[in-house]
């Protein structure tokens, strides 16, 4: 199962260390479909809108490390895993020759909850805004 994450768990930020064991595949963009919000101390994306969103890709080889990501991030009652849509003509990295349809990946998102009080990132990427730490 592949994984597409934006905010803390990417790689230098406070999360990262849960994907220790599994293998990074490389930075990718998004379709631009989504939008990423400021939540304060982490992000969150809806399926909303016309922004492309950066992040990385893991390869999530064991179940244990899904379970514990999932615990982390409230899915499914907080955030909900779904699949996401990848651009490839706009991704840095596409490791080991993968093609359109190799990658599947899914992605946490927040479905049932307004937006209207959360600053919209339109960098799509989280590390752009200020560390409030």
């Amino acid at each position: 199962m592949n994984l597409f994450v934006y905010g803390t768990l990417r790689k230098k930020d406070i999360r990262s260390s849960f994907l220790e064991n599994s293998k990074y595949l490389g930075e990718f963009v998004t379709q631009p479909k989504y939008s990423l919000y400021n939540l304060g101390s982490f992000p969150a994306i809806t399926k909303d809108g016309d922004t492309a969103i950066i992040g990385e890709v893991y390869e999530i080889a064991d179940a244990d490390t899904l379970r514990q990501i999932d615990l982390i991030e409230g899915h499914p009652n907080f955030y909900t895993r779904l699949p996401i849509d990848l651009d490839f003509a706009q991704s840095k990295e596409i490791v080991n020759n993968f093609s359109q349809t190799d990658i599947d990946c899914e992605a946490y998102f927040l479905l049932s909850r307004d937006m209207n009080n959360y600053e919209k990132i339109i960098t799509g990427d989280w590390f752009s805004v200020p560390s409030p730490f």
